[in-house]
């Protein structure tokens, strides 16, 4: 978990002690609050800066706590449960920190089959459907998935039959046919014994009545690092530093204004 504490809570307080006590910790809970929204609009700011294209995913993966008057303790941070998808501490710690990528689910499903050899990552290749973000688009990785029977026992349903892949290579008249097939890199040999002179990825081949096309859909690539990019602490002390004084002040203003 990442957050942001405001410190020195309790030597203000004492300074404020002609303040009337009820009154003193809401002003600092609206204050610390105020300044806990704060960073996190300065956070989702940073992303778009840092970012290409981030997702709305990736846009709404912080939250806030905010602090209440028996705790006065507001947090700014990213969400640790994420249903489906991937937690954002877990993507988003090598772009705050530095270092290496963790494997994305698919590629793991890839990788327990052994068509994805172990070490290596998945990019996008020149033929990959890609969405509005620029990231592998969902249908086409869950056809390739369910095509080399790489969902495992709970989803097994969706694997592909051979039937359905035949189908699919022979192609109709009014849609090409369709194959992939996986490079393991130029001078390796392939599960037929032919030998292999693509670089390694997955690739589909299409044909058409005029011939035959092979798209690269998905290049394997050793592990990729990452530098520092997005500085989430940075960005929430900066705020933290500039804005609380400010948002404290306008709160006890408040408190003294609605004291009775």
């Amino acid at each position: 978990m990442m957050d942001v504490k405001v410190t020195g809570i309790d030597a203000l307080q004492s300074k404020l002690n002609d303040l009337q006590s009820n009154q003193l910790p809401y002003a600092i809970k609206e204050g610390l609050n105020q300044t806990a929204l704060e960073i996190q609009k300065a956070e989702i700011e940073e992303m778009r800066k840092v970012f290409d294209r981030p997702t709305p995913y990736t846009l709404g993966s912080t939250f806030v706590r905010y602090a209440t008057k028996q705790k006065l303790t507001a947090e700014t941070g990213f969400r640790g449960q994420a249903g489906r998808g991937i937690p954002a501490p877990k993507y988003l710690a090598p772009q705050v920190y530095g270092g290496d990528r963790n494997l994305k689910r698919f590629e793991k499903a890839l990788q327990a089959i052994g068509v994805l050899p172990s070490g290596m990552y998945c990019v996008p290749g020149k033929g990959a459907t890609l969405d509005a973000y620029g990231n592998f688009k969902t249908t086409q990785l869950l056809q390739i998935l369910s095509y080399f029977k790489a969902f495992g026992e709970q989803g097994y349903r969706k694997n592909m039959t051979d039937k359905r892949r035949d189908k699919m290579a022979k192609g109709t008249k009014k849609t090409a046919s369709l194959a992939y097939f996986v490079s393991q890199g130029r001078g390796s040999v392939s599960m037929t014994g032919k030998p292999q002179h693509l670089p390694p990825g997955i690739y589909a081949r299409h044909g058409f009545s005029f011939g035959t096309a092979i798209k690269s859909i998905i290049m394997f690539v050793k592990k990729p690092g990452y530098r520092k990019r997005y500085p989430f602490e940075e960005t929430a002390e900066k705020v933290a530093n500039t804005t609380f004084s400010n948002n404290l002040h306008f709160a006890i203003g408040k408190a003294i204004n609605t004291a009775k």
